[in-house]
């Protein structure tokens, strides 16, 4: 058939400008159902860096919008403009092991005080032992080497694996931490949200905006979470039953993410989180070690059984997923509404936070921006059933402050002297003569093919370590 817009994700933009002389701010909404296609082979490919592959299909999204504004004269120094929608974002989940361990390094000469606050709960587990879980980040040490390490930066969530050498005894890791003077934390991020990682890379939001013909500026979302378990799950749920249970945040969940709770709790809506899920599992099988092999607790769907060697790739790279939906359990699915096909699971059916609202703005403006929200964040209407996806609200007040009394400092973008931004998001020859300036339009319900992402996606690939 013919590909047609879906209508309850997509509507047509609206511009506001400010009254006067007309060299006031802008504000241009618009929305979009981005295509998850390539970003679902990505991650499904075992040959390649899975989260790097999806974060370059959905900047490549980012980047067409943009180009699209910037060519029809709306992309300019004094616009903001607001994207919200189905953008398909995706939740990632990273597999123990050194090749996903970042090494960050701390000299405490410098200054005393490391800045972490840290969970050495018995609960936390990687690769079969412990680790150190990071709840908080408060300046010190921490802090400095997240600004001056912008691609490398540690964040509330990830796991210190090991400290000068030291692993899986938590009690020697800290005292280590108290009192070693160079420090050296092998750092590991075990879930990651793909949006979140695009609008956190430099790299990725200089080639979204390469030769544009832009003033300095970048992709922000309007609600900035700060901790990817605080991103409430929007997809995927079953059709026609709710959700009807709101777990309690989870230890690393932010102190305003903590208030919504309560709010919710006191008007009885229920709020479900990224942070839920994978705190979820339960009993012995959530600290058993997650191996490649194919699992054996559910018998092969007829998919599985061909001889493909793209389709044994998929399975292996869900496996990862699989596992963890299995550990939670059919009874804490239901509870939380959510579609677990055992015999039709595929990587990018995981819960995720699809459903968001994000904006392009030149530096010196986003530099007189600030939101107020007074809901504390996206709301999911979990009454309104009919769909794998679930309605999501924002309340955002803008602020503007006036012309040359600016309410912060963007930094330029630091971006990683290997990489060229032409080539990062560089498409293939046949994807090239598809670009126009006509609008792509698709409904994005078909089921992505499992088909290997194009070679020319993954120029720049990174080489391990933290998301990049």
């Amino acid at each position: 058939g013919i590909p047609v817009p879906n209508p309850k994700k997509a509507f047509m933009g609206r511009s506001v400008v400010e009254k006067g002389d007309g060299s006031g701010i802008r504000l241009c909404f618009t929305g979009a159902h981005f295509p998850v296609a390539k970003l679902a082979a990505a991650l499904e490919d075992k040959g390649i860096d899975q989260l790097h592959g999806a974060k370059v299909a959905l900047a490549r999204s980012l980047r067409k919008v943009l180009r699209k504004a910037s060519r029809r004269g709306v992309a300019d120094n004094r616009t903001i403009l607001f994207l919200q929608g189905d953008l398909n974002s995706r939740t990632v989940l990273r597999t123990d092991g050194s090749d996903n361990e970042c090494l960050v390094s701390l000299d405490r000469s410098r200054d005393r005080k490391l800045g972490l606050e840290l969970d050495d709960s018995d609960a936390i587990c990687y690769s079969g032992g412990s680790a150190l879980l990071i709840t908080g980040i408060r300046g010190g040490l921490a802090e400095a080497w997240n600004i001056e390490h912008p691609q490398e930066r540690m964040r509330v969530g990830d796991y210190i694996v090991e400290v000068n050498g030291i692993r899986d005894d938590c009690a020697r890791m800290i005292e280590e931490c108290k009192h070693g003077l160079f420090l050296k934390l092998h750092v590991h991020r075990k879930v990651t949200d793909v949006l979140l990682e695009v609008l956190h890379d430099d790299d990725m939001q200089e080639a979204i905006q390469h030769e544009l013909g832009l003033p300095p500026g970048r992709w922000h979302e309007m609600a900035d979470y700060e901790v990817v378990h605080d991103l409430p799950v929007t997809y995927k749920y079953l059709d026609q039953v709710a959700c009807t249970s709101s777990p309690a945040p989870s230890p690393v969940s932010t102190p305003v993410l903590r208030k919504q709770v309560v709010s919710n709790s006191s008007s009885n809506l229920i709020s479900l989180t990224i942070g839920d899920i994978m705190g979820a599992a339960a009993g012995p099988t959530a600290r058993r070690v997650v191996s490649h092999a194919p699992s054996e607790m559910e018998p092969d769907s007829p998919s599985s059984k061909r001889k493909s060697d793209d389709s044994e790739a998929s399975h292996l790279c869900s496996e990862l997923y699989k596992r963890h939906l299995l550990d939670i359990g059919d009874e804490k699915l239901n509870e939380f509404g959510l579609v677990y096909k055992k015999n039709d699971f595929r990587a990018f059916r995981f819960p995720a936070c699809a459903d968001r609202i994000v904006f392009w703005a030149p530096d010196a403006v986003a530099d007189r921006m600030s939101f107020s929200l007074p809901r504390g964040g996206y709301e999911v209407n979990h009454a309104q059933l009919g769909s794998d996806h679930r309605p999501v609200a924002l309340e955002a007040i803008l602020h503007i402050s006036p012309e040359g009394s600016a309410v912060r400092r963007s930094q330029r973008l630091q971006v990683s002297v290997r990489l060229e931004p032409g080539a990062l998001l560089e498409q293939s020859e046949d994807e090239q003569g598809r670009d126009s300036d006509d609008f792509e339009h698709s409904s994005g319900e078909e089921t992505p093919s499992s088909s290997r992402v194009p070679s020319s996606m993954l120029i720049a690939a990174s080489e391990g370590g933290y998301p990049r």
